[in-house]
């Protein structure tokens, strides 16, 4: 994915800001999304342990009679498919897709990032920035963790 910040050439300081403050911006995206998909995979988890409290219903639910016992295993037996079924819906249309635009969205900030930090030096000895604007930006920097392909 390129778009135009990914393009612009970052050949004096005030480039460099506005890189970083556009990558800031796009940073907040990436943990607003990764927030969705949170949620997404809460709500996962939550029709999976419908799922297996139905199954668990169905083999320990009390003794019946022969006749009710049966309604009421395939009752639970039912609630557990339709569990899964939300479960792994969720996964398709919601986690699978959230998780390949956080991944995107991660990858473009990180190429922006790693640009900045390869051309920090040259720049700021270029034009002679202060102690301050040297601290501040690195600061900054510091808020895009480089670990296990993860942001923040």
């Amino acid at each position: 994915m390129m778009d135009d910040t990914s393009m612009e050439k970052i050949d004096s300081g005030d480039a460099f800001e506005r890189i970083l403050s556009q990558s800031e911006k796009r940073l907040d995206e990436v943990h607003e999304w990764r927030s969705r998909l949170g949620i997404a995979r809460r709500a996962q988890v939550a029709a999976g342990s419908v799922a297996l409290v139905a199954v668990a219903v169905a083999l320990l639910g009390p003794n019946r009679s022969s006749s009710g016992q049966g309604t009421w295993i395939a009752l639970a037996l039912l609630t557990a498919a339709a569990a899964l079924g939300v479960s792994f819906a969720i996964q398709v249309r919601r986690v699978n897709p959230l998780g390949r635009q956080v991944a995107i969205k991660e990858r473009a900030v990180l190429n922006d990032v790693n640009r900045l930090r390869e051309l920090f030096i040259y720049i700021s000895q270029r034009e002679n920035w202060g102690d301050e604007r040297i601290r501040n930006t690195k600061s900054r920097l510091s808020k895009f963790s480089i670990g296990s392909g993860a942001i923040g």
